[in-house]
């Protein structure tokens, strides 16, 4: 699970590189500062939450309104890109949110 989460979150930052917004600017500066600073205790967060269900966690992805909703439920990590400012970065959005499903993370709202 470490190695997956950690490739998906550098994706993650590769596709806000790409889709940075000049007007808005980065989609992910938080989830740089802890991939580059902190990434061990970053990870550990996902990895050793408590496997609940309803107790969905946000995560700020640019320190703002950008945000990944996440939870831990049946064994596996659900996990969905929202806040107030989505849609100031549609193109990360859509782009974040499939590769999110590419990497087998489900939404939150379909918890199957």
């Amino acid at each position: 699970m470490e190695y997956e989460l950690r490739n998906l979150f550098w994706q993650l930052l590769k596709l806000a590189n790409q889709y940075r917004d000049p007007r808005y600017g980065d989609p992910c500066t938080g989830l740089l500062e802890q991939m580059c600073l902190y990434q061990e205790s970053f990870l550990a967060c996902f990895i050793d939450a408590k496997d609940t269900c309803c107790d969905s966690h946000e995560y700020r992805l640019n320190e703002a309104g950008l945000k990944l909703n996440w939870m831990k439920y049946k064994g596996r990590i659900w996990m969905d890109i929202c806040g107030d400012q989505k849609d100031l970065y549609p193109q990360f959005v859509a782009a974040a949110v499939e590769t999110l499903r590419m990497y087998g993370f489900k939404s939150i709202n379909s918890q199957e």
